[in-house]
């Protein structure tokens, strides 16, 4: 059982599984030597045969949330009477309310993807139910350790930035959804309806598909889900902000067994 310490946030586990240990590894690795990118980049802690099955078969949604250190963004813009300390605030569901529990600290987090851009580091969370502002999260895939967030309060970064919350199965899409549409395949392949029926006409693709280039290049950020019908997504390439996405076909969202097949990513920008 986890306790929460004197500090508010939650313990972690004294003894590690290897999966655990290859998370951790690849997050030093994936850590720059010094400064900061130019540009948002993502970054994939596992691959998709480390997530467990019952993860992409409960996940309904992604939330993309924001930590900073209040250290990091002073030197970054120069502001050093920053702070201010970032938190994701965690709860427990009891009947019908909701009890806080502490602080969910980076450390703690153990998801298949996220990224840094100058002193900011977010995180794509699985969410598996909702009720009201209050999302359950899966914070620790190897463990399937789940926490409820409240949606509005969350603190997301020092200059007012939101966090995200991509919907792939029940809710309406406001906008569409920048995807990684071959990371969650087993075989780098996707097969593309001509709409969104099962006994439509498709065709298998590749990243060496022709079709998937835009610009005569195959650029994975390019990819978006515009519309969501009967379990498919209606899959486009983004063209830029002038232009709108041009169309693919239909995509399933999830596999056979009810595995998610897209993950939201870090899109193109304008």
């Amino acid at each position: 059982k986890e306790q929460i310490g004197k500090t508010g946030s939650l313990g972690m586990e004294k003894n590690m599984k290897r999966p655990l240990l290859i998370f951790l590894a690849a997050m030093i690795m994936a850590i720059p030597s010094q400064g900061y990118s130019d540009a948002p980049v993502e970054t994939y802690f596992l691959g998709v045969t480390q997530i467990p099955d019952n993860v992409l078969r409960e996940t309904k949604a992604v939330l993309t949330v924001n930590i900073i250190d209040p250290k990091a963004y002073a030197e970054y813009y120069n502001q050093p009477n920053v702070k201010q300390t970032p938190y994701i605030a965690v709860y427990k569901k009891e009947g019908n309310s909701f009890k806080k529990m502490g602080v969910l600290e980076k450390a703690q987090i153990k998801t298949p993807t996220g990224g840094e851009y100058g002193p900011k580091t977010w995180y794509r969370l699985p969410v598996t139910n909702s009720k009201g502002e209050y999302f359950e999260i899966i914070y620790d895939i190897f463990g399937n350790k789940k926490l409820w967030v409240n949606f509005s309060e969350l603190k997301s970064s020092l200059s007012g930035e939101k966090p995200i919350l991509d919907w792939f199965t029940t809710q309406p899409s406001i906008e569409p959804v920048s995807v990684d549409i071959f990371f969650l395949t087993r075989n780098k392949e996707i097969r593309v309806f001509a709409s969104p029926t099962p006994g439509s006409p498709s065709q298998a693709l590749t990243p060496q598909s022709e079709i998937l280039r835009t610009n005569e290049v195959y650029d994975d950020r390019a990819f978006q889900i515009i519309e969501r019908k009967n379990g498919f997504g209606h899959l486009g390439v983004n063209q830029g902000c002038d232009r709108p996405a041009r169309s693919i076909g239909w995509i399933r969202l999830r596999d056979e067994n009810g595995r998610l097949l897209v993950w939201p990513i870090t899109g193109l920008g304008c």
